[in-house]
């Protein structure tokens, strides 16, 4: 074998090896970059989650401190309270609110924390309240359990909130929501010459 042989053939070994390197190395930036994209798109993920959970949540605070929604809890309070012997009068805007609630928590489109601070309280005394006319819609219905089923289970998982909750508070809550204002909080806290941070 002559000398530009052996060179050619020890040049040949080296660029064998460098392209095994490079190789290896190109495996290794590519199983990091995947690790990196998957970490990326779950932290992309977790994050438009959140959001979608806080601008439900929002969603579900100024509804529930709506005008018409403060009407529906009013006109409910006091026809709950009169203990009116049938119940064809209920106001179903509120059960389909908290039906609403249980449904977005359910499928984990609002955010549970914020929900659970917002809205624990009111869900449990109204699912007091309202859980005779749920069992008898239900029986009108063929025994249909799936009436305000989230409702339902929102309060079961919730009702370690509200241990105090009797008959007696209970009517106290009615009461006090029979004399709810039509005007949501935002618009008595501005009559009264206070004003909104921006």
């Amino acid at each position: 074998m002559t000398t530009a042989e052996s060179w050619l053939v020890g040049l040949n070994a080296i660029l064998g090896g460098a392209t095994i390197l490079l190789a290896i190395m190109t495996r290794k930036l590519e199983l990091a970059w995947k690790k990196c994209s998957a970490e990326q798109v779950g932290a992309w993920t977790e994050n438009a989650t959140r959001q979608i959970g806080v601008q439900t949540w929002l969603t579900l605070e100024a509804r529930f401190d709506s005008g018409d929604m403060r009407r529906a809890r009013r006109a409910l309070a006091e026809i709950l309270l009169k203990k009116w012997p049938c119940y064809r009068y209920v106001v179903e805007d509120v059960c389909n609110f908290f039906e609403t609630v249980g449904t977005a928590y359910k499928y984990n489109v609002v955010e549970k924390d914020l929900a659970e601070s917002s809205f624990s309280y009111y869900l449990n005394y109204w699912w007091r309240a309202v859980k005779p006319y749920v069992v008898q819609e239900r029986m009108r219905n063929k025994d249909d359990a799936s009436l305000y089923e989230d409702f339902e289970k929102l309060a079961d998982t919730w009702k370690s909130r509200n241990p105090e909750l009797n008959d007696d508070t209970l009517k106290a809550f009615l009461q006090d929501e029979v004399h709810l204002t039509t005007e949501p909080p935002s618009v008595i806290v501005q009559s009264h010459g206070f004003h909104n941070a921006p």
